[in-house]
């Protein structure tokens, strides 16, 4: 249960893809531009992406990696693992969901996605099955989502605040992605200071 919760703890705060890695801030920047509503219905194509691609990957992991010593073929199959999970999930959006996600915008984004590849290979737990992976590349997913979320209501508080003008746009949006990443990584800090004592 411990592993779980530091798990969970690792993948959505202290290990953050976009603000420890600064995997996926091009998308969650994007994302961020239409507001709330579209960050979360993204955050929600994620979520779901990296799960199913988080199986794929464990099953081309145990089943033919593993099985064959295919270690040289790992890269190219994760990164399959997420092409496809990621035009599943698109094919299914358009079909099965048109009216939640009739702009197909956002789930045309999903293949290109640079954090669903962070995710698969940032978190890849060692113990556990299938469903530890499972859940450590969803609770990434949602820190992904959570960022994304932090980005819009940043941008929102800004567009009504008055910046100066050559730190408009970009400039103040990685200053405050900074500033974020270091309140994230003190978190951390903090976090461990009272699970240690």
């Amino acid at each position: 249960m411990i592993n779980i919760l530091s798990l969970v703890f690792s993948a959505l705060i202290a290990d953050n893809i976009v603000f420890s890695y600064g995997i996926g801030s091009e998308n969650t920047d994007e994302s961020s531009s239409s507001g709330v509503v579209p960050a979360i219905k993204y955050g929600a194509l994620l979520i779901l992406t990296a799960a199913v691609a988080t199986a794929l990957k464990w099953v081309a992991q145990v089943y033919v990696i593993e099985r064959f010593a295919l270690e040289y073929l790992k890269v190219p199959l994760y990164v399959l693992s997420v092409v496809v999970s990621a035009l599943a999930i698109r094919f299914l959006a358009g079909r099965v969901l048109p009216k939640i996600y009739g702009n197909l915008k956002m789930a045309d984004s999903l293949v290109t996605d640079v954090a669903l590849v962070g995710i698969i290979f940032v978190f890849n737990p060692v113990w556990g099955g299938i469903l530890t992976s499972v859940l450590a590349a969803v609770v990434a997913a949602i820190g992904v989502m959570l960022a994304s979320l932090i980005f819009v209501l940043i941008k929102e508080k800004l567009e009504l605040s008055n910046v100066p003008r050559c730190m408009r746009g970009l400039p103040i949006m990685l200053v405050s992605a900074g500033i974020i990443a270091l309140v994230f990584a003190e978190l951390e800090n903090v976090i461990n200071y009272f699970y240690l004592h």
